[in-house]
């Protein structure tokens, strides 16, 4: 059974309710006491010193956490160390034996031999260590394992060591990259894809053009060779620009014409009649002869036209 209590008996109750009781109570937020030191707002406040490494693998320096309020407790995974112009050591090669890798002492590896470059005062390499990766010609030559992902770097620092003539140290910065130049490798030949067919020799010629009289022609193609210019085969047309006299074949004039374009010649004077000429410069010959077949000398002296003498505007071609 539910009891209602009477409106005049709460009023006055709350009517004698202390104010500050009464009043809303508003939010808050209840956390730890943080001090913070970052790197960019309280960089000075943080600041630790400077740290120079003597060489040395095992040289540690402690530092206490500069202006740290008393009692405090510091957020070990919040806190990061900051290095400004810091010089780290991203690879080591250390002077061994000239013996096998095992000649190194404990945790040093043998990284081949770096060396000066003959001829130049300011390059060194290594028979052994690529120090970039670099691509040349569709290859692709990676650097060496122990850079990880990084290249050496133009501007990175480099200490050098070295005992011959007498001991010397160096620091210096890399300034440029240089790769080796090794000879060229040819590789066996292969036959092409678009190569000719074999080839037999053979030639003809045959009168084109002119006035048909009793001089003919034969071809000489042994001689032929016209592979520097990739014309294994050659068609020439033979003009006759100025005809001989008295018979004698050594008096007219000959212009040559190469289907290629490649062996062409203006003016050719032929030889004697059964001795060859000599068509374009790659071998391929002509023998201009006299017929004695009576039909010739017939038609010429029908034609009114001499009967043995190279005539203006005779052609040949002959391939």
């Amino acid at each position: 059974m539910s009891y209602v209590v009477p409106q005049a008996l709460v009023y006055p109750d709350a009517e004698l309710l202390d104010a500050a009781i009464t009043d809303p109570l508003r939010a808050c937020i209840v956390g730890g006491n943080a001090q913070l030191f970052r790197y960019v707002d309280e960089k000075l406040l943080a600041y630790l010193g400077d740290h120079v490494h003597t060489g040395s693998h095992d040289d540690d320096t402690t530092w206490e956490y500069p202006n740290l309020p008393d009692d405090s407790i510091v957020d070990q995974d919040y806190v990061k160390l900051y290095a400004d112009n810091a010089l780290l050591l991203y690879h080591r090669d250390d002077i061994c034996d000239d013996a096998p890798f095992s000649s190194c002492s404990l945790g040093e590896t043998d990284y081949g031999v770096v060396t000066p470059v003959s001829g130049y005062q300011n390059r060194i390499r290594n028979d052994v260590v690529a120090y970039i990766e670099n691509s040349f010609r569709g290859v692709t030559y990676p650097r060496n394992a122990c850079f990880i992902d990084r290249d050496c770097q133009i501007g990175d620092v480099v200490d050098l060591e070295g005992s011959v003539p007498v001991a010397y140290t160096l620091r210096t910065r890399i300034k440029d990259f240089h790769g080796d130049i090794v000879p060229a490798v040819i590789g066996d030949p292969a036959a092409g894809d678009d190569n000719a067919a074999d080839q037999a020799e053979d030639c003809s010629i045959t009168q084109t053009a002119g006035d048909v009289n009793c001089v003919e022609a034969e071809c000489v193609s042994a001689g032929y060779d016209g592979l520097a210019d990739g014309d294994i085969t050659e068609t020439y047309t033979i003009t006759v620009t100025q005809g001989s006299t008295g018979g004698d074949f050594t008096t007219a004039l000959l212009r040559v014409r190469s289907a290629s374009g490649n062996d062409d010649d203006d003016d050719v004077v032929p030889s004697m009649a059964g001795v060859a000429t000599n068509i374009g410069s790659r071998g391929f010959q002509v023998i201009f002869t006299k017929s004695s077949a009576s039909s010739c000398s017939w038609e010429a002296g029908e034609e009114g036209i001499s009967v043995d003498d190279p005539l203006l505007g005779q052609i040949w071609t002959g391939q």
